[in-house]
């Protein structure tokens, strides 16, 4: 049953039916259910991360409390992003509970159908490729999504191919949180070796087919230069040299690629990520709300900030804001400060004992601090999952026992 809901949540997470605004699907449901099977993981994690547990206690509490205050007086919208935001982390009990190899396993094949469903999309268009009630709640439309419909000047449908996940930036960080482990995954039989190089290239294709810059800015400044120099480190001395040449012959190659080759693949990836950053030094308006929400807070007196501090806002009067701000403004500083603790223990946890497999959640990371994706499923549950995964199987994620394997 677990393997079942890791399958279904990586690979089909917005699989289910559209009722009213709120879509049922069947990765939640199937979430609910492993939570039940992952009782016995509670034990493990009081007697190893008690500060983990001691940490979600009071996150949870500055999450229901907001809650309880504003349920008479909101809507049901914000009542499921509040029960999204107390259940996500709990998966980490479930990834606790799972097997290491077949839960890599899962997510190599959950990226092929992932990435190339986005190229897919991207050939064929968003719309004409969409299976109602599989890539997308069935009775929802991706032209609501924010995905840029009809927004191409390049003849595409949408600016952001959302393969499964309904929306680029969400697709993006299973990418990134999953291909660093992919990368130091050592396949046990020839079939899984060739899986294993093609989910990987699958997973690039649809970073760059993403049209997140939230996700691939990070993943170029940080993500590619921590493997090239992983990997160098890992070298014989005299390999290196070749090593490092080789990457410039490639880097020189890809540059007059660009310049040269009549690509609409690369007009493409221009326009996106270069033209469009460059001319939105608002970052899709996310400056303008953060500082909508800095500006708030500072105007708030004593009584209405000595609520704002433990609760946030009452959320008829809270400025709705992309990252973790949107924390802040609607369910306080406490519960932004535990919240940021919670995203954090598993990156340290795992940077001490492997810094590239820290990778993927750093990224992850980063993307919450400036996109709101933690407020829908399956996000939180993924990157706690990961994280339950790699604090359980400690053998495994060290440099010990995860070498990289290249080819």
């Amino acid at each position: 049953m677990f393997y079942f809901f890791e399958f279904v949540t990586f690979a089909f997470p917005k699989a289910g039916v559209l009722v009213g605004s709120v879509p049922i699907t069947v990765a939640t449901l199937l979430f609910l259910l492993a939570l039940l099977f992952s009782i016995k993981g509670i034990g493990f994690m009081v007697d190893r991360y008690k500060g983990f547990v001691i940490g979600y206690a009071v996150y949870a509490f500055f999450v229901l409390m907001p809650l309880l205050l504003n349920i008479t007086a909101t809507d049901i919208g914000n009542i499921t992003i509040a029960l999204v935001m107390l259940a996500s982390p709990l998966a980490i009990l479930i990834g606790t509970q799972a097997d290491f190899e077949k839960t890599v396993k899962i997510i190599a094949v959950s990226l092929i159908i992932v990435g190339l469903y986005a190229v897919v999309q991207y050939f064929f268009g968003v719309e004409r490729t969409a299976i109602p009630g599989v890539n997308i709640a069935y009775g929802d439309s991706f032209s609501k999504k924010t995905i840029g419909y009809g927004m191409s000047s390049q003849g595409l449908d949408a600016l952001k191919m959302p393969s499964t996940y309904q929306n680029g930036n969400g697709a993006g960080l299973f990418y990134i949180m999953c291909l660093p482990l992919l990368f130091f995954w050592k396949a046990k039989s020839t079939c899984f070796r060739i899986i294993r190089i093609v989910a990987i290239l699958a997973a690039v294709a649809g970073v760059m087919l993403s049209g997140s810059r939230t996700i691939l800015i990070p993943f170029v400044v940080i993500a590619i230069p921590s493997l090239l120099i992983y990997i160098k480190r890992k070298l014989p001395e005299r390999v290196q040299t070749l090593y490092l040449g080789g990457l410039i012959l490639v880097l020189i190659g890809l540059v007059l690629y660009v310049f040269i080759a009549d690509s609409q693949f690369i007009q493409y990836f221009i326009d996106r990520y270069i033209v469009q950053t460059l001319s939105d030094p608002t970052a899709s308006g996310r400056t303008e709300q953060f500082g909508d929400v800095l500006s708030m807070i500072y105007s708030l007196n004593a009584p209405d900030f000595l609520r704002f501090f433990f609760f946030g806002m009452p959320w008829s009067e809270a400025r709705m804001s992309e990252g973790v701000l949107y924390m802040l403004s609607y369910y306080g500083f406490l519960s932004f400060l535990s919240f940021l603790f919670l995203l954090l223990y598993p990156v340290v946890f795992v940077f001490k004992r492997n810094k590239i497999l820290s990778v993927g959640l750093i990224l992850v990371f980063i993307a919450f601090l400036v996109d709101r994706s933690f407020n829908y499923p399956p996000y939180l549950i993924n990157y706690f999952f990961l994280s339950g995964l790699y604090m359980r199987h400690t053998d495994i994620i060290s440099k010990r026992g995860c070498s990289p394997a290249i080819g």
